[in-house]
């Protein structure tokens, strides 16, 4: 099992914070740089997507957004923070996109 939040615990938060700051508060996701300081990054969202993610052995979280090319091959390759055998393999994930 994926350890993050799920749809419910991501709704319950924005209303709560919509309370607080306003509905008009812009949302964005940071990311860590990857830079010597680990400089963590804001990024914008554009959208809104489910898939179900790859895995990869180049991703610290261990998963990937498949692209075309990657949909028709098969991923392989373990990450540092999932485990492949607590993946579910057709699990599906919203994910927050800034492309």
């Amino acid at each position: 099992m994926i350890n993050s939040l799920t749809i419910y615990d991501l709704i319950e938060t924005l209303q709560e914070l919509a309370e607080e700051h306003g509905e008009d508060t812009v949302v964005m996701a940071s990311c860590d740089y990857g830079d010597h300081c680990h400089t963590e990054q804001l990024i914008n969202i554009q959208s809104v997507e489910v898939i179900v993610p790859g895995t990869s052995a180049y991703s610290l979280s261990g998963l990937c957004y498949p692209d075309e090319e990657d949909l028709e091959d098969d991923f392989e390759g373990t990450g540092g923070e999932i485990d492949p055998n607590d993946f579910e393999e057709e699990q599906k994930v919203v994910v927050l996109r800034y492309i």
